[in-house]
C-alpha cells in the first residue's frame, strides 16, 4: 500500500509535526527522519519532537510513528495529548501497531488516519540525523521483510517478503556526514543471516570500523 500524499500537497507550504512517543528507543526512529528529508525536499516547514511537548508552531499535519503494541497506552496519551493541543490538525499515524491494529484507533479516535504496511514515498530517502543532534548511532537496514512467515511475526505483513540490498556502505557515509563522530551501526534487520549478500554486507561494515 503506497502513501503517496500521506501529507496534503497544494500551493501552500504545510507545517509537518513529527512526534515520537516517549518510550525505549536506540535512536530516533527512521520513518520519522525520512519524512524529515521529505519535508527539506518539498519545502514544507517541520518539528521533530519526543514525547508530549507543546512545539513552538501550530502545524497542519502530525506524523506519529507507532511500532510495540505494549506502549499502546503511552501512544494513546500521546495521541489525545496532540489532538486536544491541535484540534484542526490531521493526524496520522503509521508503523508496525498501526498496520495490525488499524480498529484499535477507531474504537477511539474519531480523526485519526491509519497508514498499513510501508511508505513507498519515503522508503528510500535518506534519514535525517540532525532532528536528534545528541544521537550517535548510525541505524539503518541491510534488508526488509523475511524469508518466513512465522504466524506470531507482523514482519511478513508490514514489509512482505526478504528484498537484501547488495550494499549499504552509501547508507552508512551518508551517515557518517550527518554524525562525524558516531559511536556506532545498528542494523534493525529482520532475518540477516538470511542476506543474500551476507558475506559482502559484513565486509563493508567490518571496512568502517564501527562497533555493530
Amino acid at each position: 500500500m503506497s502513501c503517496a500524499g500521506v501529507f496534503s500537497r497544494g500551493p501552500a507550504r504545510m507545517k509537518v509535526l513529527l512526534v515520537e512517543p516517549s518510550v525505549k528507543h536506540i535512536a530516533p526512529n527512521i520513518a520519522l527522519m525520512k519524512w524529515a528529508t521529505w519535508c527539506d525536499r518539498n519545502r514544507h516547514r517541520y518539528r521533530y519532537v519526543c514525547g508530549n511537548v507543546v512545539p513552538d508552531f501550530v502545524p497542519d499535519e502530525i506524523c506519529i510513528s507507532l511500532i510495540f503494541s505494549y506502549f499502546s497506552r503511552q501512544y494513546e496519551k500521546t495521541i489525545r495529548h496532540y489532538r486536544a493541543l491541535y484540534p484542526k490538525a490531521v493526524i496520522r499515524v503509521g508503523g508496525a501497531f498501526p498496520t495490525l491494529n488499524r480498529s484499535w484507533f477507531a474504537d477511539r479516535f474519531d480523526k485519526v488516519v491509519v497508514h498499513e504496511g510501508l511508505c513507498a514515498e519515503i522508503e528510500d530517502l535518506p534519514l535525517k540525523y540532525s532532528i536528534a543532534p545528541a544521537n550517535r548511532k548510525l541505524v539503518m537496514y541491510a534488508s526488509r521483510g523475511c524469508v518466513n512467515k512465522c504466524g506470531y511475526c507482523m514482519v511478513s505483513k508490514l514489509e512482505g517478503k526478504m528484498r537484501p540490498f547488495p550494499t549499504i556502505a552509501e547508507h552508512i557515509r551518508h551517515g557518517l556526514a550527518e554524525i562525524p563522530g558516531a559511536t556506532s551501526i545498528v542494523l534493525y534487520d529482520n532475518n540477516f543471516t538470511a542476506h543474500a549478500h551476507f558475506d559482502r554486507i559484513c565486509d563493508e561494515l567490518e571496512s568502517f570500523g564501527l562497533p555493530v
